[in-house]
């Protein structure tokens, strides 16, 4: 395995997780579904490349600012419309020896960051703002059994079941603190 820094590999990759790209997926396909509907003629290439297009007009200015380099934009694209969340089959987030959090390259081809499809979107397991984060593990459905069985309070529905909701929700909100990586959107 080859070793990076995350904030390193972060950079190098051009991975931007923010808010501000979050709703593009669905607008690509709000887009997708007005394409298709209003021009029903068009071949599936011409629609394809007409979301493209309209993608990149609505977006230019929040690519750009965010430096994400032009020859990533239409695999961007391509994996916000289809939600393509594939970076766990290229790294992995472990810890080493020395117990600090590091991004381990697990692809045998490896990571080229001249490579256009070595964009990544990454699916988060729940995003919050500190102020609501115990809140919302009591009243979201499922929240905080998802997170008990993701940081491994519970390995199943049974385990969780037999614990309270409010012993589950204080469990889950001191050892999130461990395992969370914060990420500040400028």
């Amino acid at each position: 395995m080859v070793h990076f820094d995350p904030l390193c590999i972060l950079n190098r990759l051009r991975l931007y997780v923010s808010k501000r790209l979050q709703f593009v997926s669905n607008v690509t396909k709000r887009l997708s579904i007005e394409t298709t509907v209003n021009r029903p003629g068009l071949s599936s290439k011409m629609v394809d490349e007409l979301e493209y297009t309209q993608f990149v007009s609505m977006h230019q200015g929040q690519l750009t600012a965010a430096q994400i380099p032009q020859y990533f934009w239409r695999i961007l694209h391509a994996k916000l419309k289809n939600e393509t969340y594939d970076a766990g089959s290229y790294f992995t987030l472990a810890r080493s020896e020395d117990g600090d959090l590091r991004v381990f390259v697990t692809s045998e081809e490896g990571i080229e960051t001249s490579n256009p499809n070595c964009v990544f979107l990454i699916d988060h397991a729940w995003t919050y703002e500190v102020n609501y984060a115990r809140e919302q593990l009591k009243t979201i459905p499922g929240l905080a059994d998802r997170m008990a069985l993701l940081m491994g309070l519970a390995s199943t529905d049974a385990d969780i079941s037999e614990t309270s909701r409010e012993e589950l929700t204080e469990k889950i909100f001191d050892k999130m603190w461990r395992l969370v990586l914060l990420i500040t959107v400028p």
